[in-house]
Order: structure tokens, then C-alpha cells, then sequence
């Protein structure tokens, strides 16, 4: 479980087509494959001796007879150890490439157009989704993107207005052709343990008496096109002050279609047929001054405001079919505000800088997980505030070490649209709360020592730290108390040696060296209240945790050329 075989491969040229041309062009191609399994494990805390005796009635496979059912592991929520029906397969396919063409102009003006196109491929078997020792259904998802962009730049020289004032200015465009869809199997326990157990008698006979393949389809197709113009431009009041503005045009245009078929009404997907559409422009802007009092010591402060277009969900819905208008959600929009400094100091043997920031977001995009689909809300107003800091030191030549972190202050200034807990269902407020994913601290530092050997060559040794406190996890979004995940540190290491002019490297990295186990998200048990194992008083349920990679231990080598 968990098998994962990746092969990638990067190239890139450089010619040099006239004394004032140049075309760079980049190319990458990533392959992976394997199970598209994550560990998933029972967090311990949530499951109590009533809630297991519920899940363990609704999968038992015959009744009044003398089996019982089987429950997964629940004793140790880090244990890496799962009981769970498990095939898959994944397939994953990414091509990009990337172009620069620079002309160095008369005047010491620059033009470059800047292009790039990508192409991903993605699709996946998964057997038993819901993680549990009873293959309820097979699923297939797909999805396929394919986007390019185009962008012209004009750089301006240094030395405009006596060398007070340069400019960048800009086009841009982007266009994508995305689509992804599921198609689900049933199977026969799915009638005859999962809806025994937990349905009606009318549902278990559509389910009986209706396909079990191809019981649910459904495709979201959606194409992007974007536009935007843009300029900035820096000018210096004197040498030690200079104020930078910026503005930018964007429009963004999302047509979409969502399609839903069902063959067995059992699959609780509802037959759909919608047609969507939007367009949006935002202009934003960025204001900011620097202060360098002398070469090793800059303060600086800025504002600037931010967009991100409205969209569609494309989850399929339950029950009755959902409407172009419930499927689109709004843009979001940001204001930042910075405030920093930026310093070198003991001959440059030290580098120091801190800011400190803060964002406001307004109608919140959020996606959330309900225990059936991931769903997207639009609502609410968040605050992330705090001050992070990054030293560099180099004591001595071959000695480098690094510290970094970030103070968090998170809050939802306006949340009343929440999703409620899944014991209680419907929404809540969750005003002055901190968001999830969002700890107080975190952070990571390193120390790196090179060594020189001789005909060139040289050996590194390479340690890195990182930390982070505690922070909720919770992927409903509902801030469900169950699911925060106590604070951790991974150590990781590096060991090389290299060619002369580091044009060849073998190495021995691990990663996560002391095998700590902790959630990278932690998600509502799937079917959890057909299965029993909610409380309708406190709100609580049955939760999973993603488990993050175990020690992992590789030999890289490269080559340039």
C-alpha cells in the first residue's frame, strides 16, 4: 500500500540567436504511478465503545447469522498500521515547456515575450474509498488540463530621468481546457451489507434491481480565458528613498458544463444537466517605499490588493439537482499590508530580515470536505496577521546556517456561514476563530558545511529542521476540535559529493529520519452517519487522519551538462 514509482526528466537550451536575441526554451516531463493510496488511519480519540458497536452492526455481512463485521484498526491513531479492502491504481502524466525570447534594444530597453504550455493527465481505480475492510464500490476518476499563456514585457533601463526611474510593463494571457469526471461502480455488498444495514427497504431494492456498473457518471468541463495589463514603476525621491506603484488590469471569462447520469438510484446521485458562466475583471494595485540609509540596511513598507476569480463546484450532488446559480461562488479578494526590514551585517556574514504582514481576505472562498464530496463555499471575511523572520550565517566560509519562522495570528473577522458539526449538521458561526491549517508557529533552520577535496572536487553535509506547533486540520472546515493535530519537528539530512564545477553529484538524502507520524489533514469517516457514529448532542464523529510519508531514505545522482 502506497506504492509510488515517479520518473521525471528537465532539459533546457540557450541560444544565442544575434548579439541582441535570445531564446531560452525549457522542457520537463513527469511520469508517476502506483496505488494512489495515502496511509489512512482511525483517530483514536474520536471512536468511543457505543459508535464502534454501531459500525461494527452496520457492516456485518449476514444478518441474524453468526458473523459479525469487521472494524478497521482504532487503537493507535500513528501506528501507520490499517484493515481495509485496498486496490488501486494510479496513473499521472505532466509536459511543459517554457519559452524566453529577450531583445535587448537600443537605449537599454528590453522586450521579452514570455510563453508557456502544460499538459497533465491524471487518472486513477481506487477499490473501497471509504477506507474501511468491506469493498462497497470501485471508483475511476479522470482529469485532463491543457493550458497555455502568453506574456509581453517592456523593460525600461535604470537611467531614465538621470537614473531616477525605471519602468516594467505588460500583457498578458491565458487560456485552459480542463475537465474532470467519475464513474462508480457498486458492487454487490453495497446492496447487501452496506444498504441492508443502514437504508430502507426501497432503496435496497433499487439497488438490487438496478446496474451495479456504471451505476453513477458524471464530467465537469470548463474553459478559462484570462487577460490582463499591467505596469510598475520605481522612482527614487534620493539615493537612500524610493517609492514603487504598480497597477493591473485583469478579466477572467469560465464557461462550464456539469453532466450527471445515473443507471442505479441506490448510487444517491442525482441526474443533472448544467450550463454555467461568468465573467469578471478587477483592477489592482501595489504602493511601497524603501528606505536603504547604506548598502547593508533597507526598511521598507507596502500595500497592495488582490483577486482571484469566482468558479464553479463541480461536485456532483445528492438528492435533487443542484442549479448554475448554487454552483458559482464569488471572487475573493485581498489586502495586504507589509512593513520590514531587510539588513546584512559582520562584513555580510549574516543576513537578518524580518517583516511584519497582514491579509484580509473578503468573501472567502472556501472548499470543505462533508463526508460525501469536497464542496466549495463563498462566505465570510478572514484576517492572517503575524511577523516572519529568515537569518542566514556564514561564521565561516564553509559554514552556513539558517533559521526561519513565521508568527501566526489567524482569525475569521466574519464566518457565519460555517459548516456546522457533523453530529449537528446544518451551519454555525465561527467569528473570531482561527482558521485551519493555520498554526501559531512553524518554522525550520539548517546548517551546511562543504568541503573541499582535491582535482576540484568537493563533499557537503547538509542538516535541516522543521517545526510547527499546533494547529487544526480539520478539512470540513468546521473547526471540529477532534481534528487538531499536536505539534511536531522532521529532521532531515544530506550527504554529497561532487565534481569539479558541480558538474556532477552523488548524494544520500533522508528525510524524516527519526520516522515521526503525524496528520497532514484529518477528514469526516465517509458515510459516517449511516454508519452510526455521530453524537447528535455533542456534534462529534468518527475522524481519519492522512498520515505524512514514513523515513525515506534515497541515493540521487546528477548531471550537467
Amino acid at each position: 500500500m502506497g506504492r509510488n514509482d515517479g520518473f521525471s526528466a528537465r532539459a533546457a537550451v540557450e541560444w544565442n540567436i544575434t548579439p541582441e536575441v535570445t531564446w531560452t526554451l525549457r522542457g520537463d516531463y513527469q511520469n508517476l504511478s502506483g496505488d494512489g493510496y495515502n496511509t489512512i488511519t482511525v483517530v483514536t480519540d474520536t471512536v468511543t465503545p457505543q459508535t464502534l458497536a454501531n459500525w461494527q452492526t452496520r457492516l456485518d455481512p449476514d444478518g441474524a447469522g453468526p458473523l459479525v463485521g469487521v472494524l478497521p484498526y482504532t487503537s493507535d491513531t500513528y501506528s501507520r498500521r490499517v484493515r481495509q479492502s485496498t486496490e488501486g491504481d494510479l496513473k499521472d502524466y505532466q509536459t511543459g515547456v517554457a519559452s524566453d525570447l529577450t531583445w535587448d534594444m537600443a537605449g537599454g530597453y528590453q522586450l521579452k515575450l514570455i510563453s508557456g504550455y502544460r499538459d497533465w493527465k491524471n487518472i486513477q481505480y481506487q477499490v473501497s474509498n471509504g477506507n474501511i475492510p468491506l469493498e462497497l464500490q470501485r471508483r475511476t476518476t479522470f482529469a485532463d488540463s491543457q493550458n497555455h499563456s502568453q506574456e509581453l514585457q517592456l523593460l525600461s533601463p535604470d537611467t531614465l530621468f538621470d537614473g531616477r526611474f525605471n519602468f516594467v510593463a505588460g500583457l498578458f494571457y491565458y487560456k485552459e481546457a480542463y475537465d474532470i469526471g467519475q464513474n462508480i461502480d457498486l458492487t454487490r455488498d453495497f446492496c447487501e451489507v452496506f444498504l441492508r444495514n443502514t437504508a430502507t427497504a426501497a432503496r435496497l431494492n433499487q439497488c438490487r434491481t438496478n446496474p451495479l456498473e456504471g451505476a453513477s457518471f458524471y464530467v465537469f468541463t470548463q474553459d478559462t480565458e484570462s487577460v490582463a495589463a499591467y505596469a510598475q514603476g520605481v522612482f527614487k525621491l534620493s539615493e537612500q528613498f524610493s517609492v514603487t506603484g504598480g497597477l493591473r488590469y485583469s478579466e477572467d471569462e469560465k464557461i462550464a458544463t456539469f453532466r450527471a447520469l445515473t443507471r442505479n438510484p441506490a448510487a444517491a446521485q442525482a441526474a443533472e444537466s448544467t450550463d454555467m458562466s461568468l465573467k469578471e475583471d478587477k483592477i489592482t494595485w501595489r504602493i511601497s517605499g524603501a528606505y536603504r540609509p547604506n548598502d547593508d540596511l533597507m526598511v521598507f513598507a507596502s500595500y497592495s490588493t488582490g483577486f482571484k476569480s469566482g468558479g464553479f463546484d463541480s461536485a456532483p450532488a445528492t438528492g435533487t439537482p443542484s442549479t448554475a446559480f448554487a454552483r458559482t461562488f464569488q471572487a475573493e479578494t485581498v489586502e495586504n499590508w507589509e512593513l520590514g526590514v531587510k539588513s546584512q551585517l559582520f562584513d555580510r556574514r549574516l543576513v537578518a530580515n524580518a517583516t511584519l504582514f497582514r491579509t484580509e481576505i473578503d468573501d472567502l472562498q472556501f472548499r470543505s470536505y462533508d463526508g460525501l464530496q469536497f464542496r466549495t463555499r463563498n462566505n465570510g471575511k478572514a484576517r492572517q496577521q503575524g511577523i516572519e523572520f529568515e537569518t542566514v550565517a556564514r561564521p565561516i566560509p564553509p559554514l552556513t546556517l539558517t533559521l526561519a519562522g513565521t508568527l501566526l495570528d489567524s482569525e475569521y473577522l466574519d464566518f457565519r456561514g460555517a459548516p456546522g458539526l457533523p453530529g449537528l449538521g446544518g451551519d454555525q458561526d465561527l467569528t473570531g476563530q482561527r482558521l485551519p491549517y493555520s498554526p501559531k508557529w512553524q518554522g525550520a533552520a539548517s546548517a551546511q558545511y562543504i568541503g573541499d577535496l582535491s582535482n576540484g572536487m568537493s563533499w557537503l553535509v547538509r542538516a535541516d529542521l522543521s517545526f510547527t506547533s499546533r494547529a487544526n486540520l480539520a478539512t470540513a472546515g468546521d473547526n471540529n476540535p477532534d481534528a487538531d493535530q499536536g505539534g511536531y519537528a522532521v529532521l532531515g539530512g544530506r550527504i554529497a559529493l561532487r565534481g569539479p564545477q558541480q558538474t556532477w553529484e552523488v548524494a544520500m538524502i533522508g528525510q524524516n529520519l527519526t520516522d515521526k507520524a503525524f496528520c497532514t489533514g484529518i477528514f469526516n469517516q465517509p458515510n459516517n452517519a449511516a454508519f452510526g457514529l455521530n453524537n447528535a448532542v455533542t456534534g462529534a464523529t468518527a475522524l481519519r487522519c492522512t498520515l505524512n510519508d514514513p523515513r525515506q531514505v534515497a541515493v540521487e545522482a546528477r548531471v550537467r551538462f
